[in-house]
């Protein structure tokens, strides 16, 4: 069965006003969790306390269903890089919030975790590549 999505023939430029904070804004929320250092995951060595921000639509509610998509930093990066915090949403938050409004984005949930392990650097860490084999 053929998609009836299609590519668009050229990409289209984010209005200026798509940067500044919508009339309906989505929030930024805080999700502190605990896991383990991911160096061995199975040996359970390192207890570690992590934060992931995580963006709900406006008009969110629990009774209802939303697609969730995981956003995650690159290198030199932290949870808060993509989509900011609470207190110091980025652009790009801001960007969402407008193309949902605008019917141009389905309201979804977005979460932002981090894969910095032992430090808050571990991303710009290529040590810590090396040692994980990404390298």
């Amino acid at each position: 069965m053929p998609n009836s999505r299609s590519i668009p023939a050229e990409l289209e430029e984010i209005p200026a006003s798509y940067l500044t904070p919508a009339e309906q804004a989505g929030q930024m929320v805080r999700l502190d969790y605990t896991t383990w250092e991911s160096f061995t995951y199975e040996d359970k060595l390192q207890q570690l306390q992590k934060t992931a921000w995580v963006y709900l639509p406006y008009g969110y509610t629990d009774a209802q269903q939303y697609n969730v998509f995981y956003f995650m930093h690159g290198g030199w990066s932290n949870e808060t890089t993509q989509l900011g915090t609470a207190e110091r949403p980025s652009a790009l938050k801001h960007v969402i919030d407008h193309a949902i409004a605008d019917g141009k984005m389905k309201p979804m949930i977005i979460a932002c975790p981090t894969y910095n392990n032992t430090s808050p650097e571990d991303s710009g860490d290529y040590e810590n590549q090396m040692y994980r084999g990404e390298i």
